[in-house]
């Protein structure tokens, strides 16, 4: 029936049934027909291969940055890790814990009812525990900073010694005053002294806790970037390798649609030489079979697409193989 239709409504089938050189010139028409849809869709496919190139040049800088930068090794990263987490909760725990004490003693001395003094007795609480970690926690990052490989700064270390050593007079007398409205601790008790030790050591231990667990944040996070990137980046190679899968695809799927109509071209081109003895001359040697003709079609198309890319310089050309 396509013969018929082809034969009926196609003067260029018609025309290479006549020719003696009928083989080799429906061949490169088929060809020819092959290469403008496959064209457009690997410059479409180009573009896409191009744009995830680039963006996995840019994610393979980023992570051979990430690798020069101070990050931890595989044999010390999940127990650092592990170690940095149980520290983060037992802060937590330990500031819960001062803001508690230190609320008990806003309300001996703010010991009227309303929402109005019950937010300022936590508001109180909450600044007097947040002066008493945080500056315990600058002035050991300001002791330790030449162990570091920092610069020491004598000034700041200096001026948080004195927060730190305020806010430890300010919960002394908190504790002293706490000691004496609980009923059977005298000033000088066990009791007494106990809780002012407590509301005392439980900040400057928070503060030595954050940094010692910060001061391992930068490695932490830098070997976590490095594993997030390099898993993007696989996810990343992958995609571009079914790009490429899909360019075979594109050659392969035009290649056989054509051939398909060459060969059927060729049954009736055969018949028609039977019944007239006519002899076929100057066959075209990519029409020889199949492979050879999706080879044609794929070095016709590069070479498009080469061209295509000398007349515009800032497209890059991506035929890979």
């Amino acid at each position: 029936m396509s013969h018929f239709i082809n034969y009926m409504f196609s003067g260029v089938y018609r025309n290479a049934l006549r020719l003696p050189n009928g083989k080799s010139n429906y061949a490169t028409i088929c060809m020819n027909r092959a290469v403008r849809p496959a064209l457009v869709l690997m410059k479409k496919l180009n573009k896409q291969i191009s744009l995830h190139k680039a963006e996995l040049e840019k994610k393979e800088k980023a992570l051979e940055v990430i690798r020069r930068s101070n990050r931890m090794s595989n044999d010390e990263y999940f127990s650092t890790k592990k170690k940095v987490k149980f520290q983060k909760r037992l802060v937590w725990i330990l500031i819960l814990a001062e803001l508690g004490i230190n609320y008990v003693t806003t309300e001996i001395y703010l010991s009227q009812p309303g929402l109005v003094f019950f937010f300022l007795r936590i508001a109180i609480a909450a600044v007097v525990t947040y002066a008493g970690v945080a500056s315990a926690e600058k002035f050991f990052e300001l002791v330790n900073a030449k162990k570091q490989g920092k610069q020491s700064n004598v000034l700041m270390l200096v001026i948080y010694s004195l927060a730190l050593l305020g806010v430890e007079v300010a919960l002394y007398y908190f504790g002293v005053v706490r000691g004496h409205d609980f009923e059977g601790a005298e000033s000088g008790s066990a009791v007494s002294i106990a809780l002012i030790l407590i509301s005392m050591i439980l900040p400057i231990i928070a503060g030595a806790l954050r940094w010692d667990s910060y001061k391992k944040h930068d490695a932490l996070a830098n070997r976590e970037k490095e594993d997030q990137y390099s898993a993007s980046l696989k996810d990343d190679e992958n995609e571009l390798n079914n790009l490429l899968a899909q360019e075979d695809e594109i050659y392969r799927e035009y290649s056989n649609k054509y051939w398909a109509e060459y060969e059927h071209f060729c049954l009736y081109k055969d018949r028609r030489n039977n019944s007239k003895t006519l002899f076929e001359v100057d066959f075209n040697h990519f029409a020889a079979n199949s492979d050879s003709f999706q080879r044609e079609l794929k070095h016709r198309v590069s070479g498009k697409l080469k061209t295509n890319q000398q007349a515009s310089p800032n497209e890059s050309d991506h035929s890979y193989r």
